[in-house]
């Protein structure tokens, strides 16, 4: 029986409709035991013998694709590809899919609450009032404030229409600027260095990559509101984590309420000790429907993509040229 791999955990909590329809089409599973991305060595003894992978966040470099022998497949599970050497694995003749849309509004959703725990301290307040406190904590409204929305892709625009009923001003950065979007809304595409220099509240949502990484630096920071808060459920590279750390101690900004970041878990960082920084362990795609969906979409990708077929969300089409 073909084999294939699962380093997900929240795949095989979640998603029993995928498992079922991997394994009516013959496959065996077998699942990480570690509960975290798997990485180097252990990765590729894991997938030793299968033919196919459904990956969570592992990173699978050039190198780790080099030795993944027999490997015919890999299906992302969740829409981030910064994780995966496409052009190896296009040499290597390995298809790699992706699941695009299906943890949109959950993500949205968490972006939305990041926002507003971290302009009411609600998790601070929360701490010292379960400790017996009473605290009368002075939060910031969101209500008619200025949101910079980094990246209007899905995800940016589902964060966007949240904030309808919230009378605020929306100012857009993308590098692929869609009019009637920022119309539809009450928003405007701007000048980077404008967004930052204007916003209340910043929210970002687009890919790493080159481009990308270190989008959120010490000179980013210091053209922002020290009274703004930064929103993070993208990736943990687009920020300079340590100048994070100094904006904040420093008061150059208020705050910031972050999903990812560049190491997870973010042991020893000095953002997740500082009461000023709202933190979640990279949750945003974590609900029973986005699971499911996500799942779903894996299993298909990856049961086309075994079977000879090009799955409709396949990253890297060239390899079948």
């Amino acid at each position: 029986m073909a084999q294939v791999y699962v380093t997900s955990t929240s795949f095989m909590q979640g998603c029993p409709d995928a498992i079922k329809a991997l394994e009516e089409r013959g496959y065996e599973l077998r699942v990480n035991p570690t509960g975290k991305p798997m990485e180097g060595m252990d990765l590729i003894t894991a997938l030793s013998g299968c033919v196919g992978v459904i990956a969570g966040l592992d990173r699978y470099d050039g190198a780790i694709i080099e030795d993944l022998s027999g490997v015919r497949a890999i299906s992302r599970y969740g829409v981030g590809l910064d994780n995966v050497d496409l052009n190896a694995a296009t040499k290597a003749g390995i298809v790699v899919t992706f699941t695009p849309g299906a943890n949109t509004e959950a993500v949205a959703d968490l972006a939305f609450a990041l926002m507003m725990a971290a302009a009411r301290g609600i998790v601070k307040v929360d701490t010292m009032t379960r400790s017996g406190g009473w605290p009368k904590f002075l939060g910031s409204s969101v209500w008619g404030k200025t949101i910079g929305i980094v990246g209007t892709g899905a995800i940016g625009r589902a964060f966007a229409r949240r904030l309808a009923g919230f009378s605020v001003k929306m100012l857009l950065f993308d590098i692929r600027q869609d009019v009637d979007f920022a119309l539809s809304i009450g928003g405007e595409y701007v000048a980077f260095d404008r967004l930052l220099a204007e916003s209340d509240f910043i929210s970002l949502h687009v890919p790493l990559n080159s481009a990308t990484k270190g989008l959120i630096g010490p000179m980013q920071l210091a053209m922002m509101k020290p009274s703004s808060y930064l929103i993070n459920t993208a990736r943990g590279g687009i920020v300079d984590e340590d100048a994070l750390a100094d904006a904040i101690e420093e008061g150059k900004i208020a705050g910031a309420a972050l999903d990812v970041f560049l190491h997870e878990p973010p042991v020893g960082s000095r953002l997740a000790k500082s009461d000023k920084v709202v933190i979640t362990p990279h949750m945003g795609s974590h609900t029973k429907e986005a699971v499911a969906a996500m799942g779903m979409m894996a299993a298909r990708n990856l049961i086309d993509a075994l079977d000879g077929k090009m799955p409709q969300h396949t990253a890297n089409p060239e390899v079948y040229r």
